[in-house]
């Protein structure tokens, strides 16, 4: 036993000692002598490639210059010496024999202490020009020749537990593909069935979270060495070779899973290394970043904001959160950089809504071709193109984190198209209403995802087009879903002031932007009917999603007098609610007399603090806006609490605030305006602004009480008696109609001014009626009458002091140059509903002035039309393709005819066997349709009257409601077959000739038929039609009738605009005589302009010399001017 215990202590391994002394390195000699394989034992070894290393980590770690130099130098020497000349010699072939040595004793100690070495010694040498050629020499030998490969590939195939054999070949191909800023990058990649062996695996190593100690920072895992090779792959390799990377998937997996548990450092090295290398490279295309930018990676990215406080220590400047915020903007906002693809916003995949009638940026042209709507709403879930993002939002968390809400909003805001789609995934987004964090943080992201900008155009490019976007994808960026009626009414209800209060700004900013978007629908609508009805649809859906005006009611009554904050923010709501929808609130029983009589009390109170008056009138300005909708409310009626009647009481605060410190101001000046017009007190606005400058304070006069309530006694006065004044303005000379009656009764009522008032008090109010009377002549009135009044005034007065004042202020303010009446509260301050007049007005007024561009073609081809008749018949009604297909019977190319017939037929037999609930009106229409196609025969095209009114029936007969609906059906009783000689005549007859269906159905049938007259006229053929037809004659008799509306006027001149461009000028001067109509119809005024642009295109294609017979010697031929 004891001799055992003697040979075992023989054979033990000698100890190493780290305090036993090393022989210094002093030479090259002596560094050979070191590393030559002639060692005792592998311990030696082992020691002294330990030393070798100590002498890199001096080079690299030496604060004297001097001894670092003279340590570089031997280095040098040494170097030299360990690369022969001779390519078949040995490289290194000190350390070399060894490393062959241990690979073939499976001496694992040194297998993984002389790849560690050599990785170091290429980082020492990698920053001294001198050792550019052996480093590079020392890198290619491992990629070129197969045994040193082997070398790194015994390493590599290790299992996953020996990771101190892996980590030091992947550092050494680390300092390998990055030596010289990655000269050898392209040759490592090429033998990457061994230099890349086993790399996910790798990256898939995973490691306890970072503590922040340093032990664990001196302590890289084997994942982290991964990523460091992988990233300076990313850094230094080509685009080819990235491409190839990013297209393997599993490697960049790997790497992003479960990097929000790697040291700060490492996350920011790679997002630094995605952000530069990656994503702004020029040379990858967006299909490779989309092959690495997919919803999983996207995902696993995002969960790195919850990597907190994480500063990288290279850049302190930039966090992890904030380095993977700037990288996930630049991937999901920018077409350029990340995957981003261009969509339409509102308007879902397919729809191509450029295709369809535009109004151009520019409304000096128009291109009247129309198109079938794309429908007002989706039933199934939302189409998107961006498939990638909206699988990627779900995994953001916006009410937990700003950066993620802010983050989304603006990924909302480059792709509008992601919002519904976002809400029909998240249906049960927002949390049961209370105080608390995540519901706090829900609300705000929907605040301000409300407040995103309306798409220009609709998402469409620079145009509107025919075809509207479906309401239920608008409503959603509008009110989203988490706030529909249930969840804002438990909101209202609740005894909560935040949470009550955020209900009201939502819906109150819901309805700003909804009538941003009306506004657009509204300009859109001008010329494309389509847009009219998806209005009302827009509004329909909103209705049914906004809660009840009742329930808002009721929020108010519930609180307290002392809120003023969320009174006012109620009353505007309710005031969105008065202008947008007002059926939803009229019905309810909501009296703003005692209302509006609290809020001018609390204007008048004296309060000193600006923002407290600022917040007191705007609450003024939304019941002003309330009130003058009510019919019940008493302007003109002097309360109790008041000292005149709520008009005057109003007008007074306004006439005492600080115009340009209080924003509300100007819009309640414009409301009282238009409410003293509508009841009689002035002319127009300008007169009002007239009566509201003769009130004002100056330097030598102000107003005084008694004046004020002389003016409220005229103004109550002609309130309720307006007949009596009209009456008295009449018998006075020069007087008409459109006069302003206050003068009148101001005439009336000033004796009892000289009799009850004293002196004082009556010279206050004689000044004010001078300065009245010169400012309404000013503003328009008539000079002789407003003279008269003064002299009956001057001569009614007792005093002679008080006629004085009323002769030399009367002739002061005719002698001061007076300041042009347009006040702020001109135009300034009008509400958005009267924004939408008057934008509709104007650009009316400008698309008179328009220059048609050319005529729309006829349909080539079956694009999109080829399996109509195997899809769902409600579907290609709804989306107007049926009536797409029945246009193709009248294209040019006989081919797309009979393809379109076939189709045609097949879709009867559809409609025969579908469940459409309006199959029979439809079957009889399609039958009818075929049939007389059918015996006229396909071999030549037919006229577009005749398929544009098939298009347009089979959208009226999916609307039992059409005003259209009775006199179409009465068409498809009268017989199987249609007579298209007469079809163009049978139309207009029955429209212009005969009665409506309905009582006030004349305007909107009549624009029906003019709507088809014109889509029904694209060529030759089309215009023969309408000659033998006498469409012209009709037309043209009806435009000079009474009952011809301005939108009939705009049709009749397309009508001859198309016309004239079609080569029909010559029958419009022979059988019309166009050009005597012209100069009749410019001598009304009317359209001056366009008529001129007419009457030189019809002289341009009509030769004078067969014209000059047909013109009138009393007229010019064709200049009207």
């Amino acid at each position: 036993m004891d001799d055992d215990a003697e040979a075992r202590t023989k054979t033990k391994r000698r100890r190493l000692n780290k305090d036993d002394p090393a022989h210094p390195i002093l030479s090259a000699s002596d560094l050979h002598h070191l590393l030559t394989t002639e060692q005792s034992s592998q311990s030696d070894m082992k020691i002294a490639v330990k030393q070798f290393e100590e002498f890199l980590n001096a080079i690299r770690t030496s604060e004297h210059n001097e001894d670092r130099a003279k340590k570089l130098q031997i280095l040098e020497i040494y170097s030299e010496e360990q690369v022969p000349s001779n390519q078949q010699a040995k490289i290194f072939p000190d350390i070399f024999s060894t490393w062959f040595s241990a690979l073939e004793t499976n001496n694992e100690s040194m297998l993984s202490s002389l790849p560690s070495v050599l990785a170091l010694y290429l980082n020492t040498i990698s920053s001294h020009l001198q050792f550019r050629a052996i480093g590079l020499s020392l890198c290619k030998c491992f990629l070129l020749e197969a045994k040193y490969r082997r070398l790194l590939d015994r390493g590599l195939t290790a299992t996953k537990t020996k990771e101190h054999l892996i980590s030091p070949c992947l550092r050494l191909l680390t300092e390998i593909v990055s030596f010289d800023g990655g000269e050898v990058a392209t040759l490592l990649y090429s033998k990457r069935d061994t230099t890349f062996r086993r790399l996910e695996v790798f990256l898939d190593q995973r490691s306890p979270h970072h503590d922040g100690t340093e032990d664990a920072r001196q302590k890289p895992t084997l994942r982290h060495i991964a990523q460091g090779y992988l990233l300076a792959n990313l850094k230094f390799q080509s685009a080819s070779a990235k491409a190839d990377i990013i297209a393997q998937g599993k490697i960049l997996r790997s790497c992003l899973q479960g990097l929000r548990n790697d040291p700060a450092d490492i996350i920011c090295d790679t997002l630094n290394i995605l952000e530069n290398e990656i994503v702004r490279s020029p040379t990858l295309t967006r299909g490779i970043k989309s092959r690495l930018f997919n919803s999983s990676n996207l995902s696993s990215l995002a969960n790195l904001y919850s990597v907190q406080d994480a500063v990288n220590e290279k850049s302190p400047g930039r966090s992890v959160r904030k380095q993977v915020d700037i990288l996930l903007r630049l991937v999901c906002t920018q077409q350029e950089l990340g995957i981003l693809l261009p969509q339409n916003g509102w308007y879902p995949p397919g729809s191509n809504p450029d295709r369809h009638l535009a109004i151009a940026t520019n409304p000096d042209k128009i291109d009247v071709t129309v198109a079938p709507c794309l429908g007002s709403n989706h039933k199934e879930r939302f189409a998107v193109r961006n498939g990638v993002l909206s699988t990627f939002l779900l995994a953001l968390r916006p009410e937990r984190d700003k950066l993620q809400a802010s983050l989304l909003l603006d990924i909302f805001r480059a792709a509008p198209e992601l919002v519904a789609d976002y809400f029909w995934k998240k249906s049960n987004f927002i949390a049961e209403p209370k105080d608390t964090s995540e519901w706090l943080g829900q609300s705000a992201f929907l605040f301000s995802l409300i407040q995103l900008p309306v798409p220009a155009y609709c998402g469409s490019q620079d145009i509107y087009p025919s075809s509207p976007p479906p309401s239920s994808v608008v409503v959603e960026s509008i009110l989203p879903r988490p706030l529909d009626r249930t969840n804002t009414t438990r909101s209202l209800n609740l005894n909560h002031e935040v949470i009550t209060l955020f209900a009201v700004r939502a819906v109150t900013v819901a309805f700003q932007k909804l009538r941003r978007v009306l506004e657009i629908y509204h300009a859109a609508s001008i010329h494309v009917e389509a847009w009219k009805q998806a209005e009302s649809d827009l509004l329909s859906a909103f209705s049914r999603r906004c809660p009840l005006a009742k329930d808002v009611v009721s929020t108010f009554k519930r609180t307290s007098k002392s809120d003023e904050q969320l009174r006012g923010c109620i009353i505007e709501l309710l005031a969105n609610y008065y202008q947008v929808l007002p059926h939803l609130v009229l019905l309810e029983k909501f009296d703003t007399s005692m209302i509006l009589i609290d809020a001018i009390k609390r204007v008048t109170d004296g309060v000193h603090d600006q923002s407290q008056r600022s917040s007191r009138f705007s609450e003024l300005e939304y019941l002003l806006k309330i009130a003058q909708m009510s019919p019940d409310t008493r302007w003109w009626q002097q309360p109790d609490s008041l000292h005149y009647s709520a008009f005057i009481s109003i007008l007074e605060a306004v006439l005492q605030a600080d115009n340009h410190s209080i924003h509300a101001i100007s819009s309640i000046k414009h409301l009282l305006g238009r409410i003293a017009t509508e009841n009689g007190l002035v002319r127009d606005i300008k007169t009002f602004d007239s009566l509201m400058i003769s009130l004002t304070a100056g330097q030598d006069w102000r107003a005084s009480p008694k004046t004020f309530l002389f003016f409220d006694s005229c103004a109550c006065r002609i309130a309720r008696q307006p007949v009596h004044y009209e009456d008295l303005a009449a018998d006075v000379k020069g007087s008409g109609s459109a006069i302003c009656l206050l003068p009148f009764c101001v005439l009336e009522q000033w004796p009892f001014v000289t009799e009850n008032e004293d002196l004082d008090d009556q010279k206050n109010i004689a000044e004010w009626i001078s300065r009245l009377l010169v400012l309404l002549i000013h503003a328009g009135e008539d000079r002789d009458v407003m003279q008269q009044i003064h002299n009956q005034i001057v001569g009614s007065a007792k005093d002679t002091a008080l006629r004085k004042i009323l002769t030399e202020a009367y002739q002061m303010m005719l002698k001061e140059r007076v300041v042009e009446l347009q006040p702020e509260s001109i135009g300034e301050a009008a509400d958005v509903s009267d924004t939408l007049s008057d934008n509709g007005a104007s650009t009316a007024r400008v698309a008179r002035m328009a220059t048609f561009e050319p005529l729309p073609s006829r349909l080539e081809s079956m694009e999109g039309l080829e399996r109509l008749n195997r899809e769902d018949i409600e579907e290609v009604v709804a989306n107007g393709r049926l009536g797409q297909l029945c246009r193709t019977l009248s294209s040019s190319v006989e081919e797309t005819r009979r393809q379109g017939f076939m189709t045609l037929q097949g879709v009867i037999k559809q409609i025969e066997l579908s469940s459409y609930s309006e199959k029979g009106p439809l079957f009889v229409l399609m039958g009818e349709f075929a049939e007389t196609a059918k015996l006229a025969g396909l071999s030549t095209p037919f006229a577009s009257i005749f398929t544009e009114f098939a298009a347009e029936a089979v959208e009226i007969l999916s609307l039992p409601s059409h005003f259209m609906y009775g006199k179409i059906n009465k068409l498809l009783q009268k017989g199987p077959v249609w007579n298209l000689s007469r079809f163009a005549a049978y139309w207009t007859e029955k429209i212009l000739l005969c009665e409506p269906e309905d009582d006030n159905g004349h305007l909107p049938e009549t624009t029906w038929l003019l709507n088809l007259l014109i889509r029904g006229l694209r060529d030759d053929q089309d215009m023969e039609v309408y000659r033998r037809s006498n469409i012209f004659e009709r037309v043209l008799a009806f435009c000079g009738s009474k009952s011809c509306s301005e939108t009939h006027r705009k049709q009749t001149l397309d009508l001859i605009h198309r016309s004239i461009k079609l080569g029909g000028g010559l029958t419009l001067v022979t059988r019309l005589g166009i050009e005597n109509w012209f100069v009749v119809e410019q001598a009304d005024g009317k359209d001056r302009e366009i008529i001129k642009e007419l009457g030189k295109q019809l002289g341009d294609c009509v030769d004078s010399s067969v014209a000059q017979a047909w013109k009138l010697p009393a007229h010019p031929f064709i200049d009207v001017s």
